[in-house]
């Protein structure tokens, strides 16, 4: 996933929208979505470094669960491969990179922008 998302109302640079999926040809278990988004802006329209959520989840199970039956055998846990998680935009961009994993497409699912002012950008799907 090269660059941003501009939004053009507030001249605000979105990394990352809900919806959006990335798939992995040699790592198909760790195939995810974003499922919400959270950014906040300082006063020069920088996302702040500590107020920043990306929730994402696997899309694959199927993959994800024969991976864990291989490589978690005997363990009560998946730790350290999660199926879901939340991080800022740095870890979610060393995910990618780690993972292999190239932006797709969005979702058919429907989103809500739950705010987007000067100093926030919140997006999730619609419930």
């Amino acid at each position: 996933m090269g660059g941003f998302i501009l939004n053009m109302d507030m001249q605000k640079k979105i990394p990352f929208k809900a919806g959006m999926m990335f798939e992995s040809q040699e790592n198909p278990q760790f195939n995810c979505m974003i499922d919400f988004v959270l950014f906040q802006y300082d006063d020069d329209n920088k996302i702040i470094d500590y107020v920043q959520i990306i929730d994402w989840s696997n899309t694959n199970k199927e993959e994800f669960d024969k991976f864990c039956n291989t490589h978690c055998k005997g363990k009560e846990s998946t730790f350290p491969y999660a199926f879901w998680g939340e991080c800022n935009v740095k870890s979610f961009k060393s995910r990618l990179k780690k993972y292999n994993l190239k932006f797709i497409g969005m979702n058919d699912k429907e989103t809500v922008v739950y705010k987007n002012d000067e100093f926030e950008y919140c997006e999730g799907f619609k419930r």
